[in-house]
């Protein structure tokens, strides 16, 4: 693979060298003229469902922030997100804050809200809306002069899609009904909230860690208090939503291959030897129908379940003049908001 050279440190970020070394993990559709970027455009608008995300080369590899910076030598060998995330917890405003929107700091919470301040972090950002994917692919490229590579990858940007019945995959909302529930029994019978704040935010991400593996989508909205991700106004102007992965140093469309496989796996226990008993009995049958729903998950997983969209680059100014959104609906600023609100009433 090529790789992008980080400046100060020399470290690099792998990258792919062609798309033919790309499609060993995604399934390639290239769009290399506007009638066919029109019918991928019209068809993800109003048929297709899932997430999607964009970026402005296909050579990229899809690394978490935190990923990145480890790549670069960035962070010290003793870093550790679990203290990285007790420190933020620590900070006055933000427990404020917190409170005020009534949303526990677990540590999905956290996790999202540090994404979309500009930090390092273990998730990857997607949206369910393929045109927000695609102003992140162009958005800095929009108004540049850009010529033809002799690479040929250097031609093209992507826009990945996952379909709506593949994010089931990794989808871990099953988990966190069992977590919200025994913090909604926590709070009933605990009178003294803030002498167990720190206890109860512990026990809710021990229970997460247990119930998930490394790679999870994190799509929770405001439905449940413990683990709500819409705590930014970026994320609601996004459509936004993220993929967790802490799968090593491996980009999430490598990690999506692998991660599971340690479930489909069969790991014996002193319970074997006691089919004699009703129970055990019938908890080892549930336990190998389980390691074959693993196995056929994992089928799908290694199938390369994320479309690559490589999409010529000679496209974007007829692509901008398409987009009915902008940078202000992206990034929204509430000062700006306001004002002109003001100053189209008075």
């Amino acid at each position: 693979t090529l790789a992008v050279i980080h400046q100060k440190t020399n470290k690099m970020i792998p990258t792919y060298n062609d798309l033919a070394s790309k499609e060993q993990y995604f399934k390639i559709i290239k769009i290399d003229s506007l009638v066919d970027f029109k019918v991928f455009f019209d068809e993800h608008k109003s048929e297709k469902k899932g997430i999607y995300r964009g970026i402005n080369n296909a050579k990229y590899k899809i690394f978490t922030t935190l990923q990145r910076e480890k790549l670069l030598g960035n962070l010290s060998a003793n870093f550790s997100l679990e203290n990285y995330i007790s420190n933020f917890r620590t900070k006055p405003l933000i427990k404020k804050y917190f409170e005020t929107i009534n949303i526990n700091l677990s540590k999905i919470s956290v996790l999202s809200f540090l994404q979309h301040h500009k930090t390092p972090t273990p998730l990857i950002d997607f949206t369910t809306n393929v045109e927000i994917a695609l102003f992140f692919a162009i958005e800095k490229m929009i108004g540049n002069p850009w010529t033809n590579s002799i690479n040929e990858i250097d031609n093209y940007f992507s826009v990945f899609h996952i379909s709506e019945e593949d994010t089931k995959l990794i989808n871990i909302e099953q988990v966190i009904v069992g977590i919200e529930k025994m913090k909604n029994q926590w709070d009933e019978i605990i009178f003294d909230k803030v002498k167990h704040d720190s206890l109860l935010l512990n026990h809710i991400d021990q229970m997460t860690d247990i119930g998930t593996m490394d790679v999870y989508l994190v799509n929770l909205e405001n439905k449940f208090k413990s683990f709500s991700t819409l705590n930014n106004i970026r994320i609601l102007s996004q459509d936004g939503l993220f993929i967790h992965n802490t799968f090593g140093d491996d980009p999430l469309e490598k990690a999506l291959k692998e991660f599971f496989i340690p479930a489909t796996q069969f790991v014996g226990s002193e319970m074997d030897d006691m089919e004699n008993i009703p129970q055990v009995k019938k908890a080892n049958v549930e336990y190998i129908n389980q390691l074959e729903i693993n196995s056929n998950n994992q089928k799908k997983l290694n199938q390369n379940i994320i479309i690559s969209y490589e999409i010529n680059k000679s496209l974007i100014p007829e692509i901008a003049k398409q987009m009915k959104i902008d940078a202000d609906f992206i990034y929204p600023d509430f000062d700006k908001l306001c004002m002109a609100t003001f100053t189209e009433t008075k």
